[in-house]
């Protein structure tokens, strides 16, 4: 079977050659998911979960995979931010980047986040 490597190439956005290695995802679809993505003011990613393209979970765990950081998905019924925590970072930066505080140990505040293009703002 031919990989689906060979027909992506660098100016193809990231998730759609993660997706693609693991042959979830056809970069041919490429074009409709930019116009949906303009159309819909979503992320490239959002429009991917919407048109079940991939799962989620598949788009998380692409991106855990490439940038060798743990998947944070823990059962529903488990997980209560705790208020202290979530009081750290401002509302609105959070639901605007789609990003989470869950954990302040030694002084290493643990974040979950939507997408890895949020690691930068990790640094501020």
């Amino acid at each position: 079977m031919k990989s689906m490597l060979t027909q992506v190439d660098e100016a193809t956005p990231l998730i759609v050659r993660l997706l693609s290695e693991s042959e979830k995802l056809s970069p041919q679809t490429l074009e409709s998911l930019r116009k949906a993505q303009k159309t819909q003011n979503m992320t490239l990613e959002e429009v991917i979960i919407r048109q079940e393209l991939a799962s989620e979970g598949a788009v998380a765990a692409a991106y855990s995979k490439h940038f060798v950081i743990p998947l944070f998905a823990p059962p529903p019924e488990e997980f209560r931010l705790r208020n202290d925590v979530a009081e750290i970072l401002p509302e609105r930066l959070c639901r605007d980047h789609l990003i989470a505080p869950l954990s302040l140990d030694e002084g290493v505040l643990t974040v979950a986040f939507f997408s890895p293009s949020e690691l930068l703002l990790l640094d501020e």
